[in-house]
């Protein structure tokens, strides 16, 4: 027979258990409805998540002139920062060399007097 101590701990650890299969099944709801909630506040700005990926919806329309002059301003810009084969780098650091110093990164990376820019901008004033 069983005595009031087992009904309490039987009753105690269905408890416990029910309670966190419970917890378990709330989380996992609130959690779904705080993504949808996400997903369609983002839907709202114009982001649409989906299982193929991500979509943005723009106002902006891009024609080829614009995205090839915005090529053009990053390879200008690329252009500036390179110091490969530049005359002012070579000259610096072969007379660093010749008095037994090192070259800093800095000095390798100084700006030229004549850069790329100017040249885009003079090309681009004889159109």
């Amino acid at each position: 027979m069983a005595t009031w101590v087992d009904v309490f701990s039987l009753s105690v650890t269905t408890i416990v258990f029910v309670g966190t299969i419970l917890a378990v099944i709330y989380s996992a709801r609130k959690l779904t409805s705080t993504v949808a909630a996400t997903k369609e506040s983002l839907k709202n700005r114009g982001i649409s998540l989906s299982d193929s990926g991500v979509s943005i919806k723009t106002d902006k329309r891009l024609d080829m002139e614009h995205y090839v002059d915005a090529t053009q301003r990053g390879m200008i810009k690329v252009l500036d920062a390179a110091s490969f084969g530049k005359q002012d780098a070579v000259e610096r650091t072969s007379s660093r060399e010749s008095r037994g110093g090192s070259s800093s990164e800095g000095d390798v990376h100084a700006k030229p007097a004549s850069t790329a820019s100017g040249i885009a901008m003079r090309k681009s004033q004889s159109k």
